[in-house]
């Protein structure tokens, strides 16, 4: 018998399989001029929501989606107050956020439950607006007062005579009118949407195996590169045999340590692993676990530590209990948020630019600059290109911002990918000149 090789992977499995199984995927719209055409010109009563004369819906959610579910969530939100129907709204994320999005600390952050903490307010208005808009067009068109109108499942409803009006008939007569400043919000009695578990939209991309993520990408000619960062956060590299690995193609020299460029991951990896560096000794090389929690301890018994919150009189409640229950509850020092994907970045830097794939590329970890472009921070500081020069990718991401060595690793990634490419025949990127970047057609 002949064994044949089979080059099938799980992600190629579940692809092909995913119309057994019957998931839908949702994919996002795209406004070109092409599908515009097609599916009907897009209209956007402001910046979180699209409508087109099909009456599609495309929610366009300012925040990062690290698998936490809170694109679902602001979904919710504003499918509930706008009263689209749950099962055919679209959700993306803008390129580049419009100034309507007010983004805290400039950032399209959803760490620390910023993505309902935050935006659960501005994003019902943002729905409440769409719907006042689209309900005086049909009351217009109708000849009937706003009052015996309501909004459900993608219609305007007329009360009376059960008359409907989709949303995608009333786009056109909607943006000639005026945005309400103070929308009236639905009562809570009528939310139903909000708040229930809902299956998570972006489930069905990575079940499937279509989700893309930086790691998925491939070019022709595409190098790899591996970093290897020193053991702790103060030290940096004392020194470096570039010559101590052979058959790479650049050993690149970042802050804290080096990047190793080969032809193929694991070339790379190998040869970061053997190549011959030291790092400066600190006095955190020998910080453990134990000594942290003692320091924890030791300054928690300090007298002079400031007092927060103080809610009723301790003491006086312990002296007048026949039974007191003391425990001591601790945290660990430093909890780690693990992501199920990997840390990568892949940066292409071609001949009139750099095309900066970056999971969270407009959402980056909190020390990429001024998101959301801040992805590509690296090209912007080595090669003085303006940011039209750098244009931000953003694969998904399954991680928090804080998983361990994020920052240092993703920023390593893009200087290694930059200096390799000098180090090469290709060159630096060129001045700045109006000229299209890698992928673009002009």
């Amino acid at each position: 018998m002949k064994h044949h090789s089979s080059s099938l992977t799980r992600r190629s499995f579940l692809a092909g399989t995913s119309a057994v199984v019957g998931v839908a995927l949702v994919v996002p719209l795209r406004f070109d001029t092409a599908s515009a055409q097609q599916a009907g010109e897009p209209r956007m009563p402001q910046s979180f929501i699209r409508i087109d004369t099909n009456g599609r819906v495309t929610f366009l959610l300012p925040t990062c989606e690290m698998g936490q579910g809170t694109h679902t969530g602001q979904a919710q939100i504003l499918a509930e107050e706008l009263g689209a129907e749950w099962s055919s709204i679209i959700v993306d994320m803008p390129k580049q956020p419009a100034p309507d999005y007010r983004l805290p600390f400039g950032q399209m952050r959803s760490v620390g439950s910023f993505g309902i903490r935050f935006w659960h307010d501005p994003l019902r208005r943002a729905a409440a607006q769409a719907r006042g808009m689209l309900t005086q067009a049909a009351a217009v068109r109708l000849g009937a007062d706003p009052a015996a109108l309501r909004s459900e499942n993608g219609s305007i409803v007329h009360a009376g005579s059960g008359r409907r009006i989709p949303f995608g008939d009333l786009v056109e007569e909607a943006m000639s009118l005026p945005v309400p400043e103070n929308p009236t919000l639905r009562p809570d009695s009528e939310r139903t949407l909000t708040g229930r578990t809902v299956p998570r939209l972006d489930t069905p991309a990575k079940i499937t195996g279509r989700a893309i993520y930086s790691i998925d990408v491939r070019r022709d000619g595409m190098l790899y590169g591996a970093v290897r960062l020193a053991p702790v956060y103060s030290a940096d590299v004392e020194s470096m045999d570039e010559n101590s690995v052979s058959g790479v193609v650049a050993v690149v020299r970042v802050p804290r340590g080096a990047v190793v460029v080969a032809e193929t991951w694991w070339q790379a990896k190998q040869a970061a692993d053997a190549l011959d560096i030291t790092f400066t000794q600190t006095p955190a090389d020998s910080l453990s676990t134990a000594e942290i929690d003692a320091q924890l301890r030791e300054a928690l018994d300090r007298s002079d530590v400031p007092v927060t919150t103080l809610r009723g009189d301790a003491e006086a409640t312990r002296s007048t209990q026949g039974r007191v229950v003391e425990a001591e509850f601790g945290a660990a020092p430093h909890p780690c948020e693990h992501g199920a994907d990997l840390l990568y970045r892949r940066i292409d830097a071609g001949a009139n630019g750099i095309v900066d794939w970056n999971p969270g590329a407009r959402c980056p970890p909190d020390d990429a600059g001024t998101r959301p472009a801040g992805a590509g921070r690296p090209a912007l500081h080595q090669h003085h290109l303006s940011r039209r020069r750098v244009r931000p990718e953003d694969p998904r991401r399954d991680r928090p911002s804080g998983s361990p060595g994020e920052p240092r690793r993703e920023r390593s990634a893009g200087q290694g990918a930059l200096g390799a490419r000098r180090r090469r025949s290709a060159g630096p990127v060129p001045p700045d000149d109006d000229v299209p970047l890698p992928g673009d057609s002009g």
